[in-house]
C-alpha cells in the first residue's frame, strides 16, 4: 500500500484510452467534414466518455495532491459533450466559440499541470509547459477569428483534437514510466 501511495498516478491507462479515442476522432474529423451532424453526436459521446474518465480519476486517486483538476476537466468535458448533443443544428456556430474557449482552458490546465510534473520530477514537463502556452495563444486566435474558425472547422478541430490526443498519450506514458521508477 505504501508503494501505491508514492506513485504519482495509478490509472495512467485511462489517459491513454482517452488519448486514443480522441486521436481516432481527430483523424475522422479531418477526413469526413461533410458529416457535421453525425460528427456532433460522435464528439458528444467521446467527449462525455473522456469527462467520465476524468471524474473517475478524481475519485480513484485520493492521494493525488492536485486531483481536483481531473474533476474540473471532467465536468467541463461532460458539459461540452451535452451541449453538442442538445444543439446539433447549431453545432457549427456554437462549436466555433466553445472550441476556442475549450482550447484556452485546456491550455491553462496543461500549463498549470506542467509545474506539478516539475515538482514530481517527471521528465518532459517542459513540453507541457510550452504546449500549454501554445494552446492558450491558439485559443485566443480562434476566439478572435470566429468566421475563419467556422470556415475551417473540420481542419482546425481535427488538428486540435489530434494534438490533445498526443498530449494525453504522451502524459500517460510519462506517468507510467514515473510509476515504474517507484516500483
Amino acid at each position: 500500500m505504501a508503494d501505491l501511495e508514492r506513485k504519482p498516478f495509478k490509472d495512467w491507462w485511462l489517459l491513454m484510452v482517452s488519448g486514443i479515442l480522441l486521436l481516432i476522432l481527430g483523424f475522422f474529423t479531418l477526413f469526413t467534414p461533410e458529416t457535421l451532424s453525425f460528427l456532433a453526436m460522435l464528439y458528444s459521446i467521446i467527449v462525455i466518455i473522456s469527462g467520465i474518465f476524468s471524474i473517475y480519476l478524481f475519485f480513484r486517486n485520493s492521494l493525488y495532491q492536485d486531483r481536483f483538476w481531473f474533476l474540473i476537466n471532467g465536468i467541463i468535458d461532460i458539459l461540452f459533450g451535452i451541449l453538442i448533443f442538445l444543439l446539433p443544428g447549431a453545432f457549427v456556430i456554437a462549436l466555433a466559440l466553445v472550441v476556442a474557449i475549450w482550447v484556452m482552458v485546456r491550455g491553462i490546465m496543461i500549463f498549470a499541470d506542467s509545474f506539478r510534473q516539475l515538482s514530481l520530477k517527471i521528465k518532459g514537463w517542459w513540453g507541457d509547459l510550452i504546449f500549454g502556452i501554445l494552446l492558450i495563444l491558439f485559443g485566443i486566435f480562434l476566439l478572435c477569428n470566429l468566421g475563419l474558425t467556422i470556415l475551417t472547422m473540420n481542419i482546425l478541430l481535427g488538428i486540435t483534437v489530434i494534438v490533445f490526443a498526443i498530449s494525453l498519450i504522451s502524459l500517460s506514458l510519462r506517468l507510467k514510466a514515473a510509476n515504474k521508477l517507484l516500483d
